[in-house]
């Protein structure tokens, strides 16, 4: 699962402190071919609580037979630029979302836009889509939060060393997203997102991936890297 493999990078050793959007793109970018992204900025009006989304189109390129996949990240003008790190890094994520979490229709797309729009909480919502969104949300602070600086952050914070606002403005990113990887309830917000998106690619026949589930229901439910192994 190439998504699985991206957010393993972004939890490992390699990864630098501070991510910056080509950072994410680049290694988005890894696990697909003939694809190319763009960031369109809209100057939508201020009050409209749809502040990115995704949008993908072929286009055929000359003495090449295979078309290019362009992808368009939308993002409010009027969105700071906090809000428009996390939002590039949700759409980017999105990019190598399951074929059945995308919507391929304009009807689709409109009821996704209504329910992401409205003031019931996405976990209720009945449209994949809309779940899938609520997931890439999850999976977007976990990109920027690895489980490790998840723990120095609590320790630090616990010592008086650092305080969530000052961890916020280091990475760049808004303070609620902050907020909700340091909650006690993490850990098994993003273990069950990985369990979505492992029924959702329906990896059957793939023996890494069946291998990786296996691993991930029998783990406890305490903080985890990626591969189900305890940190």
């Amino acid at each position: 699962m190439p998504l699985r493999k991206v957010l393993q990078y972004f939890h490992g050793v390699e990864r630098p402190f501070f991510l910056d959007v080509p950072d994410i793109e680049r290694q988005i970018l890894k696990h697909i071919s003939h694809h190319s992204i763009m960031y369109v900025e809209h100057t939508g009006k201020p009050s409209s609580p749809l502040h990115g989304m995704l949008d993908q189109q072929h286009v055929k390129i000359a003495y090449d037979d295979e078309p290019m996949l362009v992808s368009n990240i939308h993002y409010k003008k009027t969105s700071t630029k906090e809000q428009i790190r996390f939002i590039c890094c949700k759409e980017l994520l999105h990019i190598l979302d399951p074929v059945k979490c995308k919507t391929h229709s304009l009807e689709g797309l409109n009821d996704l836009i209504s329910d992401m729009c409205s003031s019931v909480d996405v976990l209720t919502n009945k449209s994949s889509q809309t779940a899938q969104d609520y997931g890439n949300v999850v999976l977007a602070a976990s990109v920027f939060i690895s489980n490790e600086m998840r723990t120095e952050a609590l320790k630090a914070i616990e010592m008086k060393k650092l305080t969530i606002r000052k961890f916020a403005d280091a990475l760049m990113i808004p303070i609620g997203a902050v907020r909700i990887v340091l909650r006690e309830d993490w850990p098994k917000r993003l273990k069950d997102q990985m369990e979505i998106l492992y029924r959702e690619a329906d990896p059957q026949g793939d023996e890494e991936e069946a291998k990786y589930y296996r691993e991930m229901k029998s783990s406890p439910m305490k903080p985890s890297s990626l591969n189900g192994s305890a940190s």
